[in-house]
Formats: structure tokens, sequence, C-alpha cells
């Protein structure tokens, strides 16, 4: 177990559902804080006095991090493993 704002505990098994093939299997479980991305309308939709609702379940949908801190965290901790398995609340 590494403890940093975000702990990440460690572990390598002999056998894991999501990989039946493989011996052994690295894992690294962590979690985040609040939302990674949230998931927006594209701009042209932004108006919502002049765009008409029904419009909406078709629109274009921007994803943006909400925390890059927390980006680069999954990033460099699913390096060299296996699988990064997130805990969440």
């Amino acid at each position: 177990t590494r403890s940093s704002k975000l702990p990440v505990h460690e572990f390598t098994g002999p056998d894991f559902p999501k990989a039946p093939h493989a011996s052994r299997v690295h894992h690294r479980v962590t979690s985040v804080a609040g939302h990674v991305f949230a998931i927006e309308f594209a701009a042209e939709y932004q108006s919502w006095d002049s765009v008409d609702p029904a419009e909406l379940f078709q629109a274009k949908t921007v994803r943006k991090a909400q925390q890059a801190s927390v980006v680069r965290h999954l990033q460099t901790e699913a390096k060299h493993v296996d699988f990064i398995v997130l805990w969440l609340d």
C-alpha cells in the first residue's frame, strides 16, 4: 500500500475472472475524489433559451476533465499493470 492523496494498493494474484488465461495478474486498486469527467452539450446547445429540448436527445456532447490531477493519477497508476480497479462510493 502506498499512501498519497489517493491511496494505492497493489497485489499480484494467481487468477482473475476477467483474465481467465493469465497465470498471474498484477492489480492496482485506487480511488478517485469526486467526478473525473463531466459531460456537457456542445457549444451550440448551451443556450437553453434558443434550443428546443427535443434536440438535446440527438445533440453532440463533449467530455471535459474535472480534475486534471486525478486524470494524471489514473494514467500513472494504470502503467505496467494488467488491471486498475477503482473503489467508488
